[in-house]
């Protein structure tokens, strides 16, 4: 116990690092094949960039070397890793104050990203013209503008 309040501890990952947070995030489901239940999730809050939502979609678009590698992240066994992506467990994420961050044009990691922005207390920023991160200092500007106004209001003010 390193003795945080949890309201003010917040995960943030990029890409695959988006992936990480928003999987502990909404993992407290009961996961076909899985045994037992993943202890809830206990930070105030998620930032999410460029995550990847959607294991099997992003799977089925891509191309043979992300097969691939996907199967080798999956061990082999796709139906149960398919079923651990965050897409299929956002219930979990009610209540959790999240803010996504996604690129307009990201080929990389599909548009089930973009299903979170429907969920309540999800913050969404589409940056125009962006892909799989931020190709402009105008976009990173605004990227961490709105981080540091989400993290002000959701965390600092609590």
């Amino acid at each position: 116990d390193l003795g945080l309040n949890e309201s003010q501890t917040c995960l943030m990952g990029e890409s695959y690092g988006g992936f990480l947070v928003l999987a502990a995030a909404t993992a407290g489901a009961k996961i076909e094949g899985v045994e037992g239940r993943v202890p809830p999730f206990k930070a105030g809050c998620v930032i999410a960039k460029y995550p990847l939502v959607d294991i099997e979609e992003a799977y089925k678009e891509a191309n043979d070397t992300m097969k691939l590698w996907y199967e080798k992240e999956c061990g082999g066994d796709m139906p149960r890793c398919f079923a651990r992506s965050p897409s299929n467990n956002l219930q979990n994420l009610a209540g959790t104050k999240t803010l996504l961050i996604v690129g307009e044009e990201d080929r990389r990691v599909g548009s089930s990203a973009l299903k979170l922005c429907d969920q309540p207390g999800v913050t969404c920023l589409v940056l125009k013209d962006q892909g799989h991160g931020t190709d402009s200092v105008e976009a990173q500007v605004e990227d961490y503008k709105a981080v540091f106004g989400f993290l002000e209001k959701e965390v600092l003010r609590h």
